[in-house]
């Protein structure tokens, strides 16, 4: 729930009690605020990752059905996310520096990997017959936290804001969110290694 186009055009003023509940919309308000973006370049920025992961994600794919071990990049999706919002959160203040970008950059590689990694796992899991409903019920937990995700985060930036704009302990919570996935995707990955490797 990180990077969305809207948000080049919408108010650089946050809105207060729930903070930046607009989906993606935070990620445009954190790079104004602590970068010096104006609203128009922070969404030529943001749409950085959209564009790498229009273009990676078939190459990932391509490569993952020739490699296979779709658990594997998973958890190196996972891990780096966590790592790349670790780095985000680190990453001091500064007037439109280079190091945003590599956030970004890497933001969209690790999506890309993620998503051609994730989706055909789910193929793998279930049973014949039952593929729609596996989806179905996938996307719906993704939509659960892309709905909850935002509230949450939001409500951190307004109840946080004396500290740098209530920014920081956004991005540190996105960081658990992605830490706490890729600790889910080593126990899935213990788990799938000792009983028949379906998705290895």
């Amino acid at each position: 729930f990180f990077f969305q186009a809207e948000d080049g055009i919408r108010d650089v003023e946050r809105s207060r009690g729930l903070g930046d509940v607009y989906k993606r919309q935070i990620s445009s308000s954190l790079v104004q605020y602590r970068f010096g973006f104006t609203v128009r370049s922070a969404g030529y920025l943001i749409c950085i990752p959209l564009v790498i992961v229009i273009v990676g994600n078939p190459l990932f794919g391509w490569m993952i059905d020739i490699i296979r071990r779709n658990s594997v990049f998973c958890l190196i999706a996972a891990a780096g996310t966590t790592a790349n919002f670790l780095y985000l959160t680190l990453l001091p203040n500064c007037y439109q520096c280079a190091g945003i970008f590599v956030f970004f950059i890497f933001h969209g590689i690790l999506s890309s990997i993620f998503l051609a990694a994730f989706w055909p796992c789910i193929k793998l899991v279930t049973t014949q017959g039952m593929t729609t409903t596996a989806f179905g019920l996938t996307f719906c937990i993704q939509d659960v936290f892309l709905f909850t995700g935002p509230l949450v985060s939001g409500y951190v930036i307004d109840q946080t804001a004396g500290f740098n704009g209530g920014y920081f302990w956004a991005t540190v919570l996105f960081s658990i969110f992605t830490g706490a996935a890729t600790l889910f995707g080593g126990i899935v990955f213990c788990m799938d290694y000792s009983q028949g490797k379906i998705l290895f």
